[in-house]
């Protein structure tokens, strides 16, 4: 009997997952909820299936999501959590995992951001969006733990899938709070920090962000390279982190942009070299400010704090204010930093 998993589960396989559009064809009928939870027997072997797929989290026993048609189909199994969906679905919003030898399918991307946008924060379901529509993939045996969505592959989803998926199961739980927190996703994140830090600049003062809403993810600039033999300028592409486009009082466009740099994968000498030279080149770009986040940002809040203060400088905002007051969201910062940025949840 087919196990459908879902929620926590579903994203963890997404993110783990090689994705092309063969791995998720069908050879028959889509899969549909299934009337019944898996037995205990067939949690262990869902367990076994899917053990590449899942983290280890210290102090926790794993434990799966399954997704059923109704109340009475729940199976009381330790380390399962049960879901009810008895709301017709889209088509594609059930799909084959493709395991061998296991009959388990999988909620689409889309449904799974529905699915944890209903039941968690804004802050956190944006993150999880960010995620699903990035060009990355969790991957254990690289040293940062990434690799790169690149052809033959190709993201899970993207913004504008997504948006077209809640156009089409209106009335279905979760499809308001997935909406409002799509307000924050954007395409193209190439790894969990940089969708965070695209989120912090882009959530509205009072959860935690300061509210700058032209934020772009690894956008390409053209810069200029060097002088060739013939003293022809030569130029290449560079794509920052993050851009944030913003206007002053007074109606002139600025442009910042944001290359975090962690230890991890940016230690040695030849690539500090590497990483001086791509911000040289970025800094060259007219009205456009670059600045390099490290470790600091990520691990200290006054360094993070001190950091987006000299961009909202550099953008030529004013400070945010609350009742009349000067900028007084720190607590708010403080503790969406520490949800994104400083302890950011296991994907």
């Amino acid at each position: 009997m087919t196990t459908c998993i879902s929620h926590w589960t579903a994203l963890h396989w997404h993110l783990r997952r090689v994705c092309w559009s063969s791995v998720m064809a069908s050879d028959g009928d889509e899969p549909r909820v299934p009337d019944v939870g898996p037995t205990a027997a067939e949690v262990a072997d869902v367990m076994r299936a899917l053990e590449p797929y899942l983290p280890e989290v210290p102090g926790r026993a794993p434990s799966i999501d399954v997704l059923v048609a109704s109340d009475r189909g729940r199976r009381k199994i330790a380390g399962v959590t049960s879901h009810v969906c008895s709301t017709p679905l889209p088509r594609g919003s059930i799909q084959p995992t493709g395991l061998r030898g296991y009959d388990i399918a999988v909620t689409s991307p889309e449904l799974t951001f529905i699915q944890i946008a209903a039941t968690e924060d804004l802050r956190l379901a944006a993150y999880v969006g960010m995620a699903l529509c990035s060009s990355f993939r969790l991957d254990d045996f690289s040293t940062s733990g990434l690799a790169r969505r690149e052809e033959p592959e190709e993201p899970l989803t993207s913004v504008k899938k997504i948006a077209a998926y809640l156009r089409r199961a209106k009335g279905l739980y979760g499809v308001d709070e997935a909406r409002r927190a799509l307000r924050y996703v954007r395409d193209g994140a190439l790894s969990p920090p940089e969708g965070g830090i695209g989120l912090l600049a882009m959530l509205p003062c009072k959860c935690g962000g300061f509210g700058w809403k032209d934020v772009r993810l690894n956008v390409a600039l053209r810069v200029f390279d060097r002088l060739d033999s013939s003293g022809r300028s030569r130029y290449t592409t560079r794509y920052p982190d993050v851009v944030i486009v913003g206007k002053t009082a007074g109606g002139e466009r600025r442009m910042v942009g944001i290359d975090f740099d962690p230890e991890v994968t940016h230690g040695g000498e030849a690539k500090r070299k590497s990483d001086v030279r791509r911000g040289n080149q970025i800094s060259g770009v007219r009205r456009l400010v670059h600045f390099t986040f490290t470790e600091d940002e990520r691990t200290s809040y006054p360094a993070w704090r001190s950091s987006m203060e000299r961009i909202r400088r550099a953008l030529g905002k004013r400070k945010a204010r609350r009742d009349g007051k000067a900028d007084d969201y720190d607590n708010e910062r403080w503790e969406a930093w520490h949800l994104l940025l400083n302890h950011p949840p296991v994907l």
